[in-house]
């Protein structure tokens, strides 16, 4: 019974860790969320924004973070200086 206890309570702590980082639905400009990969933990995250005709072509704001939610250096102005960070993947 002990045993049962400790890894219920284990796979609890976990599942509660689990961390990803979340694009914003927009960017700074309000331009929305077209594409976006990573998210995983311990993934860098990509999020780009923009339009894009009949589902082809590039966003044309590209924004990318660290695993923990921090935007890089070369991010433009557009881009929010931090994602949240979500408990599930």
């Amino acid at each position: 019974m002990l045993f049962r206890a400790l890894f219920v309570s284990t796979l609890v702590f976990v599942a509660a860790a689990v961390e990803c980082p979340a694009c914003a639905p927009t960017d700074l400009d309000g331009v929305m969320l077209v594409a976006n990969s990573g998210g995983t933990r311990g993934t860098p995250r990509f999020c780009g924004y923009g339009t894009r005709v009949n589902g082809a072509g590039d966003p044309t704001v590209l924004c990318f973070y660290g695993i923990d939610g921090s935007g890089f250096s070369n991010n433009p102005a557009s881009c929010p200086a931090t994602i949240p960070i979500e408990d599930v993947c």
